[in-house]
């Protein structure tokens, strides 16, 4: 009798990949991760049950297919975690303030890599480390004016920057409910300071690593630092054997066709207190000085003296840069290489 009657007032209920809870008639329903989980890691074994690898083949199933189920792994990893993230920006938004989905900003403008056509211009520009101060003002009055959703700290390779664990605080301090992505090729991870892995742990910052072709062994060794050092805080893994081509050395593009089809569209850069569209044309100063040329810059809008609407108002239309800039369909896909510093590496018309 008493199971009765405490059934008629709580129950629980598996269906598909929900459970549903009833509480004094009040159903509530949540999402069941661990089936979600269960079922995704069942198809993982059988895709790895049915690779049948010869010595030559090992290579290249490594990067085309192990790669990518290990960064299958790590998104489950994440699926609580990010959900439970999502679901607390969402009810911390304030809808006062200006909204951005997606930002990136450089911590350093150089890299310890030299790749053919980085749409960053990395391989062309000086060594810059962005000062920490300047970056807290700017953190500090963009937070004022939008909420963000993902921010990704970059470069160039953040690395090399000495103080690049006091980003990681700041970043955190103004956007307590982001989430923060560390961008990096992972080569200096095996021997980060203490100091960077544990502002990563307390700001719960993921970290995205690209594996390039010349990186070799220390791809793997950059996974296992982050293993040892974390707490399931590995990210995206992204595999460079190939760049995209966007870019004509010529204005022959439709301006508004180019953007309004752009593939790196609301790929929106912090530059020195400036919001610009995209790095592409945000840093496209860093090519003109190297050679000695007039390619459109764009200087974007500054955050401290426009308000959120003026801003997302200046982001709806194209610019200058567009006009050298294909529209998505037309990229141009070109193998991972080292640069030789050739001033025509980024054109497709070249």
């Amino acid at each position: 009798m008493l199971k009765k009657i405490l059934t008629s007032i709580f129950s629980v209920k598996n269906v598909d990949e929900y459970k549903v809870v009833t509480i004094l008639g009040i159903k509530l329903k949540f999402k069941n991760y661990s089936k979600i989980i269960l079922r995704n890691f069942s198809q993982l074994n059988k895709r790895l049950d049915s690779c049948s690898l010869t010595f030559y083949q090992a290579d290249e199933l490594l990067n085309k297919k192990l790669f990518n189920m290990g960064n299958q792994i790590s998104m489950l990893q994440k699926i609580v975690q990010k959900d439970k993230e999502a679901n607390t920006f969402d009810s911390h938004r304030n809808f006062n303030k200006g909204y951005i989905k997606y930002l990136e900003t450089h911590i350093v403008d150089h890299c310890n890599l030299n790749c053919k056509a980085c749409c960053h211009y990395c391989n062309v520009t000086d060594k810059n480390f962005v000062d920490i101060n300047k970056f807290t003002s700017d953190f500090s009055e963009l937070s004022k004016k939008f909420d963000v959703k993902l921010i990704r700290l970059m470069g160039g390779e953040p690395l090399l920057h000495p103080e690049v664990h006091k980003f990681l605080y700041v970043t955190r301090q103004y956007f307590p409910y982001s989430e923060i992505c560390f961008v990096t090729n992972g080569i200096l991870l095996e021997n980060a300071s203490e100091d960077f892995w544990q502002a990563i742990r307390e700001t719960r910052t993921m970290i995205d690593v690209t594996k390039y072709p010349c990186v070799g062994e220390k791809f793997a060794k950059a996974l296992d630092a982050i293993g040892k050092n974390t707490v399931h805080q590995l990210g995206r893994i992204f595999i460079a054997t190939h760049f995209n081509k966007t870019m004509t050395y010529e204005p022959v593009n439709n301006i508004s066709d180019s953007f309004d089809n752009c593939k790196y569209k609301r790929c929106i850069n912090l530059i020195n207190g400036k919001i610009v569209h995209c790095p592409t044309a945000g840093y496209l100063e860093h090519y003109n000085k190297y050679f000695d040329e007039h390619l459109p810059e764009e200087s974007g809008i500054d955050i401290y003296n426009h308000s959120a609407s003026e801003i997302m108002e200046y982001l709806s239309a194209p610019i200058a840069a567009c006009a050298h800039c294909v529209p998505k369909g037309d990229l141009k896909k070109t193998l991972w290489e080292v640069s030789k510093k050739d001033r025509y590496e980024w054109f497709m018309d070249k």
